[in-house]
């Protein structure tokens, strides 16, 4: 690998007019180069595209910048396809339309590809922040450093997207993503540990809006429970896609983990019928399956007893 590469900083937006701005000003104002940056909107119904074109129409820095809109809404994982699809890049380095990038953002992370050969994937430390821009704090990646792959293959938290940066290699190698439900750093995260390596910079480099979008409902609630099969269905897709990975990427010392990923697929069903089929769930209960449909019973009931005292907290606050 070259030492000054090609990198590809990919904005991607969709709705978010109230912070693009901010976003644009972190992707221009990096310090690296040579950079291209992709400003990518994926159908906004908001004034973000229009934001978007308002500002680039004025920048005359020395990127390369490329802005362009999705005729019609793709969805996450739709649009990172596209964009690894059409980057130019050895590196592409992801940015999200509410979050902002640090200045040398870029240059951490290519320093950190260049020092370490086996590396295909590259995040960072966070600075929290509220929607209007104050500080929180520090956000780590749940699994922190330790990227055993037995972990990194179970769990569905591995790094916060909005930080990482991947070799062009790694979406060339596995192709685009098949299920559509899931997020790409769980994806990435676990094909960049089946074939290379995971590095992480113990630096804040990107101020991370929290509480932006969809967030979690603390009350027991139609929509409440209609957000949890959500989240179940993201999982099945997520395993389904990281069950085709692992068959991809050949290696046979790896064989072993299709039994834990088969496992997690038949445990996120199971959790999924706990809500779609009561009577089903409860025949399952005593069949052969008894040990999954029991863990996932488990599972979900915790949760509701947690969303209970949420709620009763709630009110009494």
């Amino acid at each position: 690998m070259k030492e000054k590469p090609l990198v590809t900083f990919a904005l991607l937006a969709y709705n978010q007019e109230k912070y693009i701005r901010e976003a644009i000003k972190g992707a221009l104002s990096q310090t690296y180069k040579p950079l291209e940056i992709i400003i990518s909107d994926d159908s906004s119904t908001d004034n973000t595209f229009e934001i978007i074109r308002e500002i680039i129409s004025e920048y005359d820095g020395l990127h390369k910048v490329i802005v362009r809109q999705n005729n019609i809404n793709q969805g996450l994982i739709q649009h990172v396809n596209y964009i690894t699809s059409i980057m130019k890049g050895e590196i592409l380095v992801f940015a999200a339309g509410d979050d902002i990038s640090i200045p040398n953002r870029t240059q951490k992370l290519v320093s950190k590809f260049v020092d370490n050969p086996k590396a295909l994937l590259v995040h960072s430390e966070v600075t929290e922040i509220t929607e209007n821009g104050s500080d929180i704090g520090k956000g780590s990646p749940p699994l922190g450093t330790k990227y055993e792959i037995e972990n990194v293959t179970k769990s569905t938290g591995l790094y916060i997207g909005a930080t990482g940066a991947v070799r062009k290699v790694l979406p060339q190698y596995f192709g685009p993503i098949t299920f559509e439900n899931t997020y790409e750093d769980q994806i990435y995260g676990f094909r960049a540990v089946l074939i290379g390596e995971i590095e992480f910079i113990k630096e804040k480099l990107v101020k991370y809006r929290v509480n932006v979008g969809i967030s979690s409902n603390s009350l027991i609630s139609i929509k409440g429970l209609k957000e949890r099969r959500k989240l179940i269905a993201h999982r099945i897709d997520t395993f389904m896609q990281r069950k085709l990975d692992l068959n991809k990427s050949k290696h046979l010392k790896f064989n072993y983990l299709n039994k834990i990923i088969t496992y997690e697929i038949s445990l996120a069903n199971a959790r999924y019928e706990f809500y779609d089929s009561k009577l089903h769930f409860a025949y399952k209960l005593v069949s052969r399956q008894f040990m999954t449909y029991f863990n996932a019973f488990y599972i979900e009931a915790k949760y509701l007893i947690k969303l209970r005292l949420n709620n009763l907290k709630h009110l009494f606050n």
